[in-house]
């Protein structure tokens, strides 16, 4: 079912990145084949959830999104959902950073949250014949998904900024991810230095957002809650570093209730809240939902 894999290009190893094609194949032991590179024209970016995109109409080209998530509410299963839905299914190239976890446990998490089986039992073909065909194709579409992968953990704000150029210039990535970027500063241990660094960071990746005209979100984990608000844990602007506000365009929080089990809502279960604090440069408080659906890892639109 997964073809044989072209040699990689040179480029690939210069710039740090690895595709969805070479990690599958060293997470199965086995090839794939790939896809010719596509440059969509749609001017802004759909996240595959269409309760997010009525608040933000999309990524827009040129911005800063940040979307903050406390531990324990899904931040890296909203990011391989997102990566999904843009990827995978839409067929936009998508780079991401991700400094916090290797290229091939991104990919492991993403293949066992879309087949629903683990990635040994599919590797050992132990499933039912149905159901190992339906995971294969599902691998096969994961493989062939236009998805650079930079999990280099040592970066500077410069390095990024060079492979965000990269990845847009060569493989015409259309979305850049950084999960999380904060995770780049904190081998340094002065606080002030750390916060130094971020603030280049996050200046550098508006800077690029702008210039490359190619929009940039940004993954932050948020510290854990001290004060219960509302029944649960919501978190805020507060919260997030001034510099951080003040690059992005649009700032958006991931609120789990269940998680804090709150006993506050009639919400169904797995009701998720995304609540917006800031859309187009503006204070916009809105509040929609999505789905978690905690046994598989995975974030959708509600039924």
């Amino acid at each position: 079912m997964i073809k044989e894999l072209p040699e990689i290009p040179e480029q690939l190893e210069v710039f740090g990145f690895s595709t969805a094609r070479e990690i599958v194949n060293q997470t199965l032991h086995q090839t794939a084949n790939h896809r010719g590179d596509t440059v969509k024209e749609t001017p802004n970016v759909s996240s595959g959830f269409a309760n997010l995109d009525s608040i933000t109409n999309g990524f827009k080209r040129g911005s800063l999104t940040t979307i903050g998530t406390r531990p324990g509410n899904g931040k890296t299963a909203f990011v391989l959902s997102m990566i999904h839905n843009i990827s995978v299914v839409s067929d936009r190239c998508v780079a991401l950073f991700s400094p916090e976890r290797s290229a091939v446990k991104v990919v492991k998490r993403l293949i066992e949250s879309h087949t629903s089986h683990s990635v040994e039992r599919i590797r050992r073909g132990t499933l039912k014949d149905g159901e190992q065909a339906h995971a294969l194709s599902l691998v096969d579409a994961i493989a062939n998904a236009s998805l650079l992968i930079d999990d280099n953990p040592t970066l500077n704000d410069r390095e990024i900024t060079k492979r965000c150029q990269a990845a847009v210039k060569q493989f015409h990535a259309e979305i850049v991810l950084v999960d999380s970027p904060e995770s780049y500063v904190m081998h340094l241990h002065d606080p002030e230095v750390r916060a130094e660094a971020l603030q280049e960071m996050i200046t550098s990746l508006k800077q690029f957002a702008v210039e490359a005209q190619v929009p940039v979100v940004l993954f932050t984990q948020l510290p854990k809650p001290h004060t219960l608000i509302n029944g649960g844990f919501v978190p805020s602007m507060k919260e997030l570093p001034d510099f951080v506000n003040d690059h992005s365009d649009n700032v958006l929080f991931i609120h789990r209730p269940e998680f804090y089990q709150s006993s506050n809502t009639s919400a169904p279960k797995g009701t998720v809240s995304l609540i917006s604090g800031k859309i187009d440069n503006r204070e916009d408080k809105k509040e929609t939902f999505l789905k978690f659906i905690e046994s598989i890892d995975r974030f959708t639109d509600p039924d």
